[in-house]
């Protein structure tokens, strides 16, 4: 028997739609990159707050929303306590693989109240916004960022 399997590996294209399409910011991405470290592990609520250091409040909301679209996985144990992992779905375990590897290859994400940017070191490779702004705007801030780097650089 013979068995045949493509992984399709994710563009970093890929990779930023992902996370622009579930408005991936703030303790979003931190949950992102909680269960990046964590791929197999089941938790409760409480134990993804208290890693996080946020109240169970401001993450339920959070947690509800990736069950929803099948980010997260919600489990119901025999004794009441209900726990979360990460969708054992190929894609979105390659997508939170993807981000981990991130860093790993010096690449890392910068974050405000407005915006999120990924950085190759000092150039932006991305930037986008948690108030819904478009793509042409985002990638418009993006060259006015990467003008405003190399502006700086000369100056050094």
């Amino acid at each position: 028997m013979v068995t045949y399997c493509e992984q399709r590996k994710i563009t970093n294209d890929d990779l930023l739609y992902f996370l622009n399409d579930n408005n991936c910011m703030g303790i979003k991405l931190r949950l992102l990159l909680f269960w990046g470290r964590h791929p197999q592990t089941k938790f409760s609520l409480e134990s993804v707050a208290n890693a996080l250091n946020v109240t169970r409040t401001s993450l339920m909301d959070i947690i509800e929303v990736f069950v929803e679209k099948e980010i997260l996985k919600e489990q119901f144990t025999g004794s009441g306590i209900t726990t979360y992992s990460l969708n054992d779905n190929p894609q979105i375990q390659e997508y939170i693989k993807s981000l981990i590897n991130l860093k790993i290859k010096g690449w890392h994400l910068e974050e405000d109240d407005h915006f999120l940017i990924l950085k190759d070191r000092d150039k932006v490779v991305a930037i986008w916004s948690a108030t819904g702004v478009t793509i042409e705007e985002i990638q418009n801030e993006a060259n006015r960022l990467e003008k405003q780097l190399q502006r700086e650089a000369i100056l050094v």
